[in-house]
């Protein structure tokens, strides 16, 4: 019998039935735990883990790194073949796993070969074993790594044989980003686990908590330290775009101080995630001429992750909507491939419901006054834009009765007003539409009675008469303020009176077509023609149209659901993005 050796300490016991009453068994394949990370080349995929509960009064030489040995309490289970355990586990209530230690003799005693003041000749099992020090090289307690760092779940995910990703979602909005994370992972064989969530608009929250009741939500992600989040796999986040300081030269990381991309960057430096996700509008790779896209990725390179970025159109996804997003993943072991993905399209009519009331507004009755449902799909309704798919105010009659001629004038005037030679007459920076004096108007829209033309549509509202506006740098103790202001020593002019929110209808969807970019301010007035008639889109058809599925709880107001939905992701990209970067990492 081999006798231990009292000079080290050890572990006196192993209370293995306490940990097989709450995770049913303790032994499990080493390929589910070690992820083929580097740090464990030399281990045996192959080989059993034996994961074992140790009692907290005797885990002070494992915490230590100087146990050698542990033996079993007198019954230990029979389903545990000794044969195939090739490396120890030892799990710690309330602390979970940390170490793998390598088995190298397994024999039987009592434990009256370890306390000779025992009387106690039952036999148990006594397992002794060498730390797996290709682990620890580098090993600093304070300073853990996820893959030899596991919580409570993770102990059942050891047994279960099943991957479990855990992340954050930061700037969480509905939880679009989740959503779509976890249908990869689900179609991949990983389990889910939200270790964080961060938002703080009410309505957004009150959505999260519908749909995640048992998850508790942090707020403001600028006052939650690092040090307060678990250790996670993947960081997920729809950040907002802000321009980063640009003092002669880039600051690299202090550059985004004061930024809310600078939260993203401090917890990926601090918790050292396996990835990460974040989305952003498209328009971020243009922001601040390109300044502030490469401030993100030089400061996501020098946190060592390997990135990759892609603008995808949602059009692609079968999700009938035109929407243009950049996508930036990154992973600390490979670049993940987002050139290319399998593409769907469908139409508006594969998202719509059947049997929904028609709007019986002044408004939507006017519009079918003037045109038929069938010429109604695909109308815009503003008066900021020309062109055959636009409505304007003046064909509905709006704001009183006109004549054909001034209707014509109008579209001349809609159409003039935006060129940059009026700009220049003026001695101004061009503008998108500006004030027209009536001799720049008689230039390509004469008629004898023009003047009295113009003041009635003055006096009906479809115009205004104003000074030109001109730009205005102004110094400030943080920097130039640029801004434009009407200029009163230039000639006045008529104006087209126009405002994309102006009408209750801004667009009708067209059933065989795409819808456009939905934004946040403007979904609660988009249309669809129905039947005889047109209608607003119910809020199921607006999480459709972003990918979410009919039993996603969005319990709230009209209102509300669709200023949530025009600033939510689209679920299906988010999802094809995430498949990539898991594939990496599984």
């Amino acid at each position: 019998m081999q006798q231990t050796n009292r000079k080290e300490p050890r572990c006196l016991y192993l209370d293995f039935e306490e940990f097989r009453n709450t995770y049913q068994e303790g032994i499990t394949p080493m390929s589910h735990s070690i992820n083929n990370n580097e740090l464990y080349f030399g281990l045996n995929p192959n080989a059993r883990l034996l994961v074992a509960y140790v009692p907290q009064e005797n885990a002070a030489p494992f915490e230590q790194l100087k146990a050698t040995e542990y033996y079993t309490r007198p019954k230990f289970p029979n389903t545990i073949n000794l044969k195939e355990v090739e490396y120890f586990v030892p799990y710690f209530k309330g602390k979970g796993i940390r170490d793998i230690y390598e088995v190298h003799h397994i024999n039987t005693c009592t434990k009256k070969d370890f306390d000779p003041n025992c009387d106690d000749e039952r036999m148990r099992l006594l397992f002794q074993f060498k730390f797996v020090k290709q682990l620890f090289e580098n090993f600093r307690p304070h300073d853990l790594k996820i893959w030899h760092c596991f919580t409570d779940s993770t102990v059942k995910e050891l047994i279960d044989g099943k991957s479990v990703i855990r992340f954050i979602d930061l700037f969480a909005g509905i939880g679009g980003i989740r959503l779509g994370l976890e249908q990869a992972a689900k179609e991949i064989g990983y389990e889910t686990q939200c270790l964080m969530t961060s938002e703080i608009k009410p309505a957004a929250i009150k959505v999260l908590r519908q749909n995640h009741p048992d998850e508790s939500i942090c707020g403001d992600i600028t006052q939650i330290d690092s040090k307060q989040i678990p250790d996670f796999d993947i960081l997920c986040a729809g950040f907002p775009c802000q321009a980063f300081s640009y003092a002669g030269k880039r600051m690299g990381f202090e550059d985004t101080r004061g930024t809310l991309f600078f939260e993203v960057a401090r917890i990926l430096r601090d918790k050292r995630p396996k990835g990460f996700i974040l989305e952003n509008v498209e328009g971020l790779v243009s922001h601040d001429d390109g300044k502030t896209f490469n401030v993100i990725l030089d400061i996501l390179n020098s946190l060592h992750y390997k990135v990759s970025y892609r603008v995808l159109n949602s059009k692609d996804f079968g999700v009938p909507q035109e929407r243009k997003r950049i996508y930036i993943v990154g992973t600390k072991v490979k670049q993940p491939d987002l050139e290319s993905f399998d593409t769907m399209h469908n139409s508006v009519e594969s998202i719509l419901e059947n049997g929904k009331p028609l709007s019986q507004t002044k408004f939507a009755k006017n519009l079918l006054h003037f045109y038929s449902v069938k010429s109604l799909q695909g109308k815009k309704i503003k008066d900021k834009r020309g062109g055959e798919d636009n409505i304007h105010s003046w064909d509905l009659e709006l704001k009183g009765h006109i004549s054909s001629k001034q209707k014509d004038l109008l579209n001349h005037l809609l159409h003039e007003r935006r060129k940059h030679k009026w700009a220049l007459i003026y001695g101004i920076d061009w503008m998108d539409g500006m004030p027209l004096t009536i001799d720049m108007i008689r230039q390509f829209y004469d008629d004898i009675d023009l003047e009295n033309m113009l003041n009635d549509l003055v006096d009906k509202g479809y115009l205004v008469y104003e000074h030109p506006k001109k730009v205005v740098i102004r110094q400030t103790q943080t920097g130039s303020v640029r801004s434009r202001e009407r200029d009163t020593s230039l000639p006045m002019g008529y104006n087209i009176v126009a405002g994309k929110l102006s009408f209750e209808v801004s667009e009708i969807l067209d059933p065989k077509g795409v819808a456009p970019t939905l934004v946040a301010m403007d979904m609660h007035r988009i249309h669809v023609t129905d039947g005889d008639g047109i209608r607003q889109l119910t809020l199921t058809e607006g999480k459709r149209l972003f990918g979410y599925p009919d039993d996603y709880k969005l319990d709230v107001s009209i209102k509300e659901g669709y200023d949530l939905l025009g600033n939510t992701v689209v679920v299906p990209v988010i999802k094809a993005v995430a498949t990539k970067l898991l594939n990496i990492l599984q």
